[in-house]
């Protein structure tokens, strides 16, 4: 009897002495269901946050951030199958059913579009004569350029396609200047006089009468309807354009679903048509 009660309490010792030996159940990380990116790079630090984890694989790349206005949605089946392929283990990580990413961002001042537009013509510029939707800026200090500029002589008015350097995802947008008519006169006929020139030397030696442009029926920053017609069936998506177009050319877009670019001929106005036969899935229709 005397030996059985000396027994127990050793046991009990060695029981708990077990039981502080054993290693912790290792911690999950939990990922929030919403992720607001002010980089244009989802990393593995922004997913766990709360985590302790190294340097190296904090910086890693999960996915290109969105574009702004255009949440990303990503299913934990799509999370997992990216922390594999990185040699990640996804147990680690406590992955709700899905995470919207969001990329932050401000509207662009009407000042800096005003500052391109009147360095880009060499003349003060007054806002009140600017149209134009421009997108959302990540960038702090936005430094706005015009790259393109063209004479829509039909409606009176200057179309310049701007951009911002300092944020180089964001898509280009379109601003609209109106022209006095004696500016717009000087700009159609210095455009007629280099198009005749050019026929007269290249084409035919006697002057060739030069057709106003036709209107721009497409611009960026605007969305559009794009046709995709296939044998037996026909359907139709919402796109960003991501140049301006006149009927019968083509340009290229940008699905809003699958963010794929596509290639795509103007129709109409906010109208295009597939310019070639492409895969549903691939231009968001599923």
């Amino acid at each position: 009897m005397i030996e059985s009660r000396a027994i127990l309490p050793v046991a009990g010792l060695l029981a708990l002495a077990t039981l502080a030996a054993a290693p912790p159940r290792a911690r999950r990380w939990p990922v929030p269901r919403e992720i607001r990116l002010a980089s244009p790079m989802l990393r593995l630090g922004d997913l766990a946050p709360g985590s302790r984890l190294s340097a190296r694989l904090a910086a890693t790349v999960l996915a290109p951030a969105p574009q702004p206005g255009s949440p990303l949605r990503l299913s934990r089946r799509a999370l997992e199958a990216r922390l594999r392929a990185l040699g990640v283990n996804p147990s680690r990580f406590a992955i709700p059913a899905e995470v919207e990413v969001e990329r932050r961002a401000h509207a662009i001042p009407a000042a800096a579009v005003q500052a391109a537009v009147s360095a880009y013509l060499k003349r003060p510029v007054s806002s009140a004569g600017l149209l134009y939707s421009a997108p959302a800026t990540t960038a702090a200090v936005p430094e706005i350029v015009v790259v393109r500029a063209l004479v829509d002589a039909a409606h009176g008015r200057l179309e310049l396609l701007c951009r911002d350097r300092s944020d180089p995802q964001l898509l280009p947008f379109a601003v609209s200047l109106a022209l006095p008519p004696a500016a717009l006169a000087r700009r159609a006929a210095a455009a007629r006089a280099r198009e005749l020139a050019w026929a007269r030397a290249v084409v035919h030696p006697r002057p060739v009468a030069v057709a106003m442009p036709s209107p721009i029926l497409v611009q960026p920053g605007h969305k559009a309807n794009l046709l995709i017609q296939n044998p037996g069936f026909a359907l139709v998506t919402r796109v960003m354009p991501l140049e301006p177009g006149r009927k019968g050319q083509r340009i290229r877009v940008m699905s809003l679903a699958t963010h794929a670019v596509l290639p795509a001929v103007v129709s109409g106005r906010n109208q295009l048509r597939a310019a070639a036969s492409i895969n549903l899935t691939y231009a968001g229709m599923h």
